[in-house]
C-alpha cells in the first residue's frame, strides 16, 4: 500500500499563488501534508519521517533559458538524491553525491523550456530517517549588455549560456 497525501495538502488558495516575477518553489511534506514556499536565496528544512518511498516535492515554473540552482545539505544521518523533471516527464537533471559532504547538489541548471518544473529530494534509501536543508540558489544572471557576467566552468557546472541581443553586421 502506497501512502496517499491528501487533496487539501496539494492545493492552495489562488491568492497564495501569484504569477511570479522569478520561479518560486513549493515544498510539501508528504507526512505533514503542510505547504511551505521557498523562493531563490531561501532555504527549506525538510524532516523525512522513514516512510516508503517518502519524497519531497517541489513545484516551481521558469522560462526556457533561465539559470537554477539547489543543494540540499544534512548532519550524514540520510543520504538524500535530487532531481529536476519537467512537467511534461522531461529528466531535467539529477544528482546523488557531487554536493559538499557527499551530498546532492544541482549548479547552473539551464532550464529548457517554458513550464512547471519538479524539484524532487529523497533518501537514497527508502524507510531512513533525519532533516536535511533544501537551499535554491540564487539565478545566475545571463543577460548580457549591462556590463561584465562572471561565469563559472567546473565539474560542478553544467555548460553555461549567456544571452544577449545583436543586430545584422554588427560584430560580437
Amino acid at each position: 500500500v502506497q501512502p496517499t497525501t491528501p487533496p487539501e495538502a496539494t492545493s492552495t488558495p489562488s491568492a497564495a499563488n501569484p504569477t511570479p516575477v522569478s520561479p518560486a518553489v513549493t515544498v510539501q511534506p508528504p507526512a505533514q501534508g503542510s505547504v511551505v514556499r521557498i523562493n531563490p536565496s531561501e532555504t527549506a528544512e525538510l524532516t523525512f519521517t522513514g516512510a516508503e518511498d517518502e519524497a519531497f516535492t517541489s513545484r516551481s515554473t521558469g522560462p526556457a533559458g533561465d539559470v537554477v540552482g539547489f543543494t540540499v545539505t544534512g548532519d550524514g544521518s540520510i543520504d538524500t538524491s535530487l532531481a529536476i523533471v519537467a512537467e511534461d516527464g522531461l529528466a531535467v537533471a539529477s544528482d546523488d553525491d557531487s554536493g559538499e559532504g557527499f551530498n546532492p547538489e544541482l549548479l547552473g541548471v539551464t532550464l529548457p523550456a517554458y513550464g512547471g518544473y519538479q524539484v524532487t529530494v529523497r533518501p537514497v534509501v527508502s524507510g531512513l530517517t533525519g532533516t536535511v536543508t533544501l537551499t535554491y540558489k540564487t539565478f545566475i544572471q545571463t543577460a548580457l549588455g549591462q556590463g561584465a557576467i562572471s561565469v563559472t566552468l567546473n565539474d560542478k557546472y553544467g555548460p553555461q549560456v549567456l544571452r544577449f541581443t545583436g543586430h545584422a553586421g554588427e560584430t560580437v
